[in-house]
């Protein structure tokens, strides 16, 4: 990441540059930044810090202020840090989204119904007896006996099949 500093009413110390090098050079963790422009300035008794993040598609602005400089600078951070996590999230979730229609468009046409399982261990007999009730012939459940969710199935010589998870 490169940083590029500007000053009002203050001189940027070498200390003060290293600072703010060393605390935004950690939101390289979250995010791919190109570049941070860094403004440092003092009016009075308030000391504000803003910078401006320059990612491939996006840039991110935050101003923080406070009565002391690096209290300004870690403020700041903690922003910028919000700010790049809720957009790390926000493009994940796109993708995520994206690659689910992709799967429906490919099974366009056929109907796919979703049912939720029971939450209610139960043992392999109470199943079978569900299962030979059931109209469906198949049956998803949580096994009290082994701690996994199993499927049992009727075949269609009448007899079931369980596949354990």
């Amino acid at each position: 990441m490169e940083f590029v500093f500007a000053s009002k009413n203050i001189e940027l110390t070498d200390a003060i540059k290293d600072y703010v090098v060393k605390k935004l050079s950690r939101l390289e963790k979250i995010y791919n930044i190109l570049q941070a422009e860094i403004m440092i300035n003092v009016e009075k008794y308030r000391h504000i810090a803003d910078a401006k993040l320059i990612t491939k598609q996006d840039i991110i602005k935050a101003t923080e202020t406070s009565r002391d400089l690096y209290a300004s600078i870690d403020l700041l951070y903690d922003n910028l840090e919000g700010q790049l996590k809720k957009l790390k999230e926000k493009k994940s979730n796109k993708r995520k989204t994206s690659a689910i229609n992709e799967v429906q468009s490919e099974f366009e046409g056929i109907e796919i119904i979703r049912k939720n399982i029971d939450e209610k261990p139960i043992n392999l007999e109470e199943a079978l007896s569900l299962a030979q009730k059931s109209l469906e012939g198949i049956l998803v459940f949580y096994n009290s006996e082994t701690e996994n969710v199993n499927v049992l199935y009727k075949n269609n010589d009448g007899s079931f099949t369980l596949i354990e998870t």
